[in-house]
């Protein structure tokens, strides 16, 4: 048997696009700045949130990204206080970040 029948095969990872206001949208787990915990990038049309984020604050943090994606001419503190309010409030909710597998 050669080695290639030997070598594992890594499973692609699925991409998350998600559509938002009409524009498709990537979302993508990874680094950010230090003083940031998520970004959004209009002109490649995608959200980077940080992989070290935790709990609600991931909730937060994608709606909050999502927010500047939908709504460009929002102000800073209207996006922030939105996102947390609706991640605190999904969170209270039940919903949590599952593994996607794909």
């Amino acid at each position: 048997m050669s080695n290639k029948s030997h070598k594992k095969k890594r499973a692609k990872k699925k991409k998350l696009v998600v559509t938002l206001r009409g524009k498709k949208v990537e979302i993508v787990y990874g680094t950010v700045s230090k003083d940031a915990d998520g970004t959004y990038a209009p002109e490649e049309k995608k959200i980077v949130v940080s992989k070290s984020v935790k709990g609600v604050r991931v909730l937060e943090v994608e709606i909050h990204e999502a927010l500047h994606a939908c709504f460009p001419d929002a102000s800073e503190e209207s996006v922030t206080e939105t996102a947390e309010d609706l991640g605190a409030m999904l969170w209270e909710m039940g919903y949590r970040k599952s593994i996607r597998k794909g």
